[in-house]
């Protein structure tokens, strides 16, 4: 028998956890639960969070993906002795310059994959730099309900990432 999993044991797993639910509801993967029922606390935050939720159903599938950092593939997987130097972090984009001139709402997902603690920009992503180049936009963390950083740098721990929504004021 597989034992349930436990939330909350190490910062680094709680990450991970929230890396797979930012790239299952970024990326319009279907939601499913596996697992001993009633869920935990967490996992149902996750499952339930309305913005995320609403992200998952409405926005459309991301259309700009890329990478930043040194995210070369060795044999199948990203060496180690690279993050040191260059960590490789991934950006999921919804949204452009169309979507900013109607006044629909972006989102954006950063998720580390390295091994290291580093810091993005939201100006690393192309579309959301043209879009957010006209002020005007506010942003929030989906995960935390917190404000998004429109300018400046997001840290991100090794596996940790960020589920954003940015809207016209």
């Amino acid at each position: 028998m597989i034992p349930p999993v436990t939330w909350g044991k190490s910062q680094e797993q709680d990450d991970r956890w929230q890396t797979i639910m930012t790239s299952f509801f970024i990326a319009q993967a279907p939601l499913m639960v596996a697992g001993k029922l009633p869920l935990d606390k967490r996992s149902l935050s996750y499952l339930a969070n309305p913005l995320a939720l609403k992200i998952h159903a409405e926005s459309g599938k991301p259309h700009t993906i890329h990478y930043q950092g040194n995210c070369s593939l060795s044999h199948g997987s990203i060496p180690r002795d690279f993050f040191p130097k260059q960590p490789c972090v991934q950006l999921w984009a919804k949204g452009d310059a169309a979507a900013a001139a109607a006044g629909e709402t972006m989102e954006m997902a950063l998720v580390n994959l390295g091994e290291n603690t580093t810091s993005v920009t939201p100006s690393d992503s192309p579309a959301l730099e043209l879009a957010l180049s006209g002020g005007g936009w506010t942003g929030v963390d989906v995960w935390t309900g917190q404000a998004a950083p429109t300018s400046g740098k997001i840290t991100l721990r090794p596996h940790e990432s960020r589920l954003l929504q940015f809207a016209k004021k």
